[in-house]
């Protein structure tokens, strides 16, 4: 199994990137995850790119406190 490596970008969106070697396996289960994410509450946007997947999201802790 590949390894991967998570990081945020900012406060709304998240990078789940796999290691090298890019294999056209991976990249469907990239590619299916980004399917399967779309369709989840708080998910805006789920960006499929090579070797890696990013996911923007709403987080409903902030627009709670909004006026």
């Amino acid at each position: 199994m590949q390894r991967a490596r998570c990081y945020l970008i900012g406060e709304t969106a998240v990078v789940l990137e796999l290691e090298p070697p890019v294999t056209l396996a991976s990249q469907k289960r990239i590619w299916r995850l980004a399917q399967r994410l779309v369709d989840m509450p708080n998910v805006v946007e789920a960006i499929p790119g090579m070797n890696n997947i990013t996911v923007i999201y709403v987080i409903l802790s902030r627009w709670r406190w909004m006026p």
